[in-house]
């Protein structure tokens, strides 16, 4: 009967356990595969609890509950490998905690010693099961509140720090419970040191949370900073675009009356070889994009230029974007931060560098850059760097999501060597 039972609340265990991680960690295995790692780790938890193979101490039952913990985040979540471990021992610490207090809590409420209360097996297969149904309740709480947050993975330092307090506690809490093992009931000092020490680790928990939104605001910041500079860099360009125009402008004019005065006099033939002349010089001047909104037609020339200049093949495919909604902040932020990526991108290649772009605006805009560049390992739509292979494409795409996000428009990134691809379709709001 107590192996039905404890093969009856493990379950509970295991799911508050994998809502807890994954609120922290993105998983990186199909669903199925979850329900199979999890079936897996059910059966050697029963084993493990249930002492059927082999009669195994408290305090190595537990650690055998951790490593087992710890194992499945390894399996089941995309992460490194610390931030697995230190996630897989908080949930533990959490869960432990809370089963703990809630069944010394239950007892204390009903004026009863533990011993008593689990003599009365009604009693105590309702007040456990109430306890694993609290457990989940809670963890898929903080799923719900975290898991639509941007996940940053911090550095190992970092994930030390946080881990250090809730494995020390957790060693401590053992200790606690294992030297009153053989008494009718825990001291009422051991329950509100086992407050003190959950209510301690979440301050830190907290602590740590204040800590990554502070990060956040930071790079918010950061980001701000340099969208504002890329559109101070595109507004001078436009200037230059402007002035260069003009000058053309007013060139022309000059450049028709001689034609004019050629022709007047019949040198039929200096006038063809002066028309040559002129348009040799003007291939180079012409615009790469002509789209009908001054804003991208800058953007799009000065990058061209930039590229042409470092060897880079770049070709535009557009459509006439003067009916364009969108803000001059927003298309600044999209096309600045997407072309300089394609551009570094491509510099980190000896030979083949490509650059293709297509903004086509019909009922919502199309915008397509595709480039050459390095492998790129891309993860749940995200790219994943590292400091030994970084690729410039992650350097400004946090900007372009977010004003994504801002105009709820739809994103999707690809990569089959040797070309990167990314893809948006916005709405022309």
């Amino acid at each position: 009967m107590d192996i039905l039972i404890s093969a009856f609340w493990i379950p509970f265990e295991l799911c508050a356990m994998l809502f807890f991680q994954a609120a922290f960690l993105r998983r990186r295995i199909p669903r199925a595969w979850v329900f199979a790692v999890m079936l897996v780790f059910y059966i050697l938890s029963v084993l493990n609890d249930t002492s059927l193979l082999l009669e195994i101490p408290p305090f190595p039952q537990k650690a055998i509950n951790l490593a087992l913990c710890i194992i499945s985040a390894l399996l089941i979540f995309s992460a490194p490998w610390y931030v697995c471990i230190a996630t897989a021992i908080s949930a533990y610490f959490y869960l432990a905690v809370l089963d703990v207090l809630t069944v010394y809590g239950a007892a204390a409420i009903l004026g009863m010693t533990l011993s008593a209360m689990m003599q009365d097996h009604a009693l105590w297969f309702f007040v456990v099961t109430g306890e694993k149904f609290l457990c989940l309740f809670l963890s898929w709480g903080i799923f719900r509140l975290r898991h639509k947050r941007e996940y940053r993975t911090p550095s190992l330092r970092r994930m030390i720090t946080a881990t250090l307090f809730p494995l020390i506690s957790l060693t401590v809490l053992f200790q606690v419970y294992l030297s009153y093992q053989g008494q009718p009931e825990l001291p009422l000092s051991a329950v509100a040191f086992s407050v003190a020490l959950f209510v301690a680790n979440l301050a830190v928990f907290y602590l740590m949370e204040s800590l990554d939104r502070a990060a956040a605001s930071e790079k918010e910041l950061a980001l701000l900073n340099q969208s504002m500079a890329l559109q101070s860099e595109n507004v001078r360009a436009l200037e230059k675009s402007y002035r260069a125009q003009r000058t053309a402008s007013h060139e022309f004019k000059h450049q028709l009356q001689v034609i004019g005065d050629l022709l007047q006099d019949d040198n039929i033939r200096e006038a063809r070889e002066y028309v040559a002349q002129l348009q040799g010089q003007q291939t180079s001047r012409l615009f790469a994009a002509n789209t009908g909104n001054s804003i991208v037609d800058a953007i799009l020339n000065e990058k061209y230029q930039r590229a042409r200049e470092n060897g880079i093949d770049i070709s535009y495919k557009v459509s006439d974007l003067s009916g364009l909604k969108l803000s001059t902040d927003a298309l600044v932020v999209l096309l600045s931060n997407l072309l300089d990526n394609a551009i570094e991108a491509c510099l980190r290649l000896p030979n083949n560098r490509k650059i293709e772009c297509s903004l086509i605006l019909e009922e919502s805009l199309f915008l397509s850059i595709r480039n050459t560049a390095p492998p790129v390992k891309i993860v749940d739509g995200r790219i994943e760097t590292t400091k030994k292979n970084k690729m410039e494409h992650g350097y400004g795409l946090p900007a372009v999501q977010r004003i994504l996000q801002q105009l709820r428009g739809e994103l999707v990134i690809d990569y089959s060597e040797p070309w990167f691809q990314i893809v948006a379709d916005i709405p022309n709001e």
